[in-house]
């Protein structure tokens, strides 16, 4: 059974390695994008680093049949208002009004941004194993990024992979991260990545949470991350008080990758709800149904 429905996924997989790739070019700089779907709603997945778009494949083969579903991979840029203004030019390009977003990791960052900026045009915002986009999150690796410049772009990207394997090696052992590997969609950060995304986080202005107010959000996390550290996990539930959570007792960092099947349940619920309130405002503010926690 289980080796069928591996097979299973493999071919979702190369379906949506199929769909052709768009190309957008903001100030010169390439973005990319697969969409599916025909709903009258729209998701926008944005993954972390060291993915493609693909990587969101269990979520687009579960979700198009209800929803235009559509994966972006971003240039790696040290200005974050650039990062949010690519995604609204996309949607603007799509003809997409609102969104519901679903990121992932560094992903997370840079739908916080666009969130910020442009919070008329986000539906609902999912935050998956992620953090508030500030540079604590890097600066203690401030020794390591100031001799980056220095070192070989080679023992980077093998210093990077070591410390990934060893935080994932449980989560290399699952099979739908096991069929990703092999379909060769995976890919190592580059040197200039690696400096890119800690300027953005450096560089950017101080990120203003309360903007999101009114914008249902789900915070999804893994007790068995082992990328994401605890205080991280902590400071973006503060940040939004509001917002439901959804915990995985085992999904490691990429839950959406190592558990597709109660991670589709939980963003579809939480969007379903999102759907409904909308479709009966006014509400009543005591009675919001976003707001309790959902703890599995």
């Amino acid at each position: 059974m289980q080796e069928y429905s591996r097979r299973k996924s493999a071919s979702y997989l190369n379906l949506v390695r199929e769909l052709p790739l768009h190309k957008v070019t903001v100030n010169a700089k390439t973005w990319t994008y697969i969409k599916t779907g025909n709903g009258e709603s729209a998701i926008l997945f944005i993954r972390g680093m060291g993915a493609n778009s693909d990587i969101w494949w269990q979520q687009m083969a579960a979700f198009d049949m209800r929803y235009q579903v559509v994966s972006i991979d971003y240039p790696y840029e040290e200005d974050s208002q650039f990062l949010a203004d690519g995604i609204n030019l996309i949607l603007s390009k799509l003809k997409i009004a609102k969104i519901n977003i679903v990121a992932n990791s560094y992903g997370g960052c840079l739908a916080q941004w666009f969130a910020e900026k442009y919070p008329e045009r986000v539906r609902s915002l999912v935050l998956a194993n992620t953090y508030l986009p500030c540079y604590d999150v890097v600066s203690k690796y401030n020794k390591l990024l100031s001799i980056l410049n220095y070192i070989p772009n080679w023992v980077m990207v093998k210093v990077f992979n070591k410390i990934n394997a060893d935080a994932m090696k449980r989560e290399l052992r699952n099979w739908h991260v096991a069929t990703y590997m092999e379909n060769k969609s995976a890919r190592s950060v580059n040197k200039k990545e690696l400096l890119a995304v800690s300027t953005s986080l450096k560089l950017a202005p101080d990120f203003k949470a309360f903007l999101l107010k009114d914008i249902p959000i789900l915070i999804i996390n893994s007790l068995d991350d082992r990328i994401l550290e605890d205080i991280y996990r902590s400071k973006i539930i503060a940040a939004y008080p509001s917002a439901g959570t959804h915990t995985f007792k085992y999904g490691g960092h990429f839950p959406y990758l190592v558990n597709p099947s109660e991670f589709n349940e939980a963003i579809g619920d939480f969007m379903h709800k999102v759907e409904s309130v909308k479709s009966q405002l006014p509400m009543d503010p005591t009675n919001n149904p976003l707001s309790p926690v959902m703890q599995h």
